[in-house]
């Protein structure tokens, strides 16, 4: 039984290092983009600049999300599922993303109501989607930490009852 419980570990981790290795490509990846946007607009003017920049500051907000989650994937792997700074680093992930999801939809409501139909309110819809699929992802975020840190607590009293 215990081979059993220690081949699944081993299993798990190596999916969490895979994880791990996709998320730094998709980090990479999306630093990249989020710099090039600014060479690529930076001859904004005007309030098109300002929803360039607001739109920029969400941007980064995931950038930050997606680092402390490969943060909390390093720390999974050298210490364990339960520990503090795993629980940390998905809570400020899942802030990031909260923050970047409700943001981002009052936001483009905001667009949407001053400039009324457009051709850019075509894609509200699709965007509003991928807004909600931010804040679940925060929401998710947190029912993990719920599990970290109650497995830790649970961890702990073991620990103490050897």
């Amino acid at each position: 039984m215990l081979l059993l419980n220690d081949n699944i570990k081993v299993l798990i981790m190596r999916k969490i290092k895979v994880f791990r290795v996709f998320l730094v490509i998709l980090l990479v990846l999306f630093t990249i983009g989020f710099l090039t946007n600014f060479y690529v607009f930076k001859d904004f003017k005007g309030q098109l600049y300002l929803d360039f920049l607001v739109t920029s500051g969400f941007s980064l907000l995931i950038c930050v999300g997606l680092f402390f989650i490969q943060r909390a994937l390093f720390k999974i792997i050298k210490n364990g599922y339960f520990n503090t700074i795993v629980a940390k680093s998905f809570k400020v992930a899942g802030a990031c993303f909260l923050i970047c999801g409700f943001g981002s939809t009052v936001f483009n409501i905001l667009i949407l109501n001053r400039d009324g139909e457009n051709p850019n309110s075509q894609f509200f819809y699709t965007n509003l989607a991928t807004y909600f699929l931010l804040i679940m992802i925060g929401f998710g975020l947190f029912v993990i930490i719920e599990f970290v840190e109650n497995g830790s607590i649970l961890k702990q009293e073991n620990d103490l009852t050897i």
